[in-house]
């Protein structure tokens, strides 16, 4: 029990978060200007139909939808800053989770994963480094261990579960990778390897990046790699998708730099 009280009660280096709150801002700052421009094209149609709940409420188009995206960038914008950032960041957590809501197209993998990070980066006191709130004396530039253990279970999660997904005789065998690669890259991919090699090859990546981050050491071989992981990805995939893979890659970076959280207390006993 007492260890569970001292392992809440701990406080870690803020400065690897204060990094990754402004990373991660950035990517939902962009994604909320694109999807903010895609809200604006729906202002032709009376109102949006609200697609979870068990009755189809109907509501303004443009009240409830535009309106969300313009907060969402203005919370967007304060959260990068670290300005109020606990406030800020429940703001535009619950704007992004408004926008998904009132309509079922803006629902993507990565923004809920993005909302769930905003959400978590706010509880773990993501303002107390190169922020505003810093700035004006706010915090101690300390975290919550426990906080920033949540974020990385995130990416274990996130990583660990692609490549169980991926697991299956459709991937495996290239046949999916063969449809969603640009072809020029493809073509280059099959003169060196082929397809179910560059496959199994990804799904090893991915399980390695679930895991090698938590060792001390390996961590420093995963950040490279994971970087270099989502750039092939945002290159080589269909320009279709290039986008919000790209904003994927800003999400995962995010959730890696937190891994170099260092412990005050360690470095005080090497001193």
């Amino acid at each position: 029990m007492q260890s569970l009280t001292a392992f809440l009660d701990e406080r870690v280096d803020g400065r690897a978060l204060g990094i990754a709150r402004i990373i991660l801002g950035i990517a939902v700052l962009v994604k909320g200007l694109v999807t903010a421009a895609i809200l604006h094209e729906f202002q032709t149609s009376d109102t949006v139909l609200y697609p979870y709940g068990p009755l189809e409420i109907a509501t303004p188009a443009g009240v409830i939808a535009t309106g969300a995206s313009v907060f969402w960038v203005l919370f967007s914008l304060f959260f990068i800053a670290g300005f109020g950032t606990r406030i800020s960041g429940a703001l535009l957590t619950v704007s992004i989770l408004l926008v998904v809501g009132v309509d079922q197209q803006m629902y993507s993998n990565h923004l809920y994963l993005s909302a769930l990070l905003v959400a978590l980066m706010s509880i773990a006191s993501a303002g107390s480094r190169y922020s505003v709130d810093a700035r004006l004396g706010s915090g101690d530039g300390l975290t919550p261990r426990w906080a920033i253990m949540l974020i990385k279970l995130q990416l274990t999660s996130v990583y660990g579960f692609a490549a169980i997904t991926k697991l299956n005789e459709g991937f495996l065998s290239g046949r999916v990778l063969e449809r969603s690669l640009e072809p020029a890259y493809r073509e280059r991919i099959e003169r060196i390897m082929s397809l179910d090699v560059l496959a199994i090859t990804a799904v090893i990546t991915e399980l390695f990046l679930a895991a090698g981050f938590w060792h001390s050491r390996l961590r420093y071989v995963a950040l490279p790699i994971g970087i270099g992981f989502h750039i092939t990805n945002v290159v080589m995939m269909s320009s279709s998708g290039r986008f919000n893979f790209s904003i994927f890659a800003l999400v995962m970076l995010s959730m890696m730099v937190v891994f170099f959280t260092r412990n005050p207390r360690i470095q005080e006993d090497q001193v």
